[in-house]
């Protein structure tokens, strides 16, 4: 589909491995979305939300997946305030062990590689939701996008808004990727017919 390339949201962790695709094989996008990536080690040394990973590393480690899933939700904003689809809520409960034990120390130690980012031949945006000012999660956005010289921009919400408001979030995301993908002038196929 799309030739092979694609245009690539990711929200979270999700945007860290965005990032990662990104700057490992940039022949298979033709754009990213980075939302909320929680790249902590890009913070200032000394900021206390750089310890984020190894805290709840630590909590895992004490207490199992359970206590680190429910410190996790804790630490993000809006969490509670929607249902998540059940589907959806069985598999992070199922995975926790995965989350914390497995594939968290691959995203406490992520660093951006900002040369290739750089170098990216498609247009590349960070951004995080308007709710989420100031959180752990939210900040490194703003400062990779400084770093890599890319544009950010304010999404409306929550962390993952898109569960709670679907239709708002997609709504904002669509503009973003039209503009991102006719930059040059390209209009979309369905409009130039």
């Amino acid at each position: 589909m799309a030739g092979g390339r694609a245009l690539v949201f990711g929200n979270s962790a999700g945007a860290i491995i965005g990032l990662t695709l990104a700057a490992s094989h940039p022949q298979v996008l033709t754009g990213l979305v980075a939302h909320e990536p929680p790249a902590v080690n890009v913070l200032p040394d000394g900021d206390l939300d750089r310890s984020f990973f190894d805290d709840m590393a630590a909590l895992y480690a004490e207490g199992g997946g359970s206590a680190a899933g429910r410190r996790f939700a804790a630490t993000t904003r809006g969490e509670g305030t929607y249902r998540w689809p059940d589907d959806l809520w069985k598999r992070f409960l199922g995975n926790q062990d995965h989350l914390f034990g497995t594939e968290w120390p691959g995203f406490a130690g992520f660093l951006p590689d900002e040369a290739a980012l750089k170098a990216a031949p498609f247009p590349v945006v960070l951004g995080a939701g308007a709710a989420d000012r100031g959180a752990y999660y939210a900040r490194p956005s703003v400062e990779i996008a400084r770093r890599i010289g890319v544009p950010w921009v304010e999404f409306p919400g929550i962390h993952m808004e898109f569960l709670r408001n679907p239709a708002i979030f997609a709504a904002a995301l669509r503009v973003l990727a039209t503009q991102m993908l006719s930059r040059e002038g390209r209009v979309p196929e369905e409009w130039a017919r």
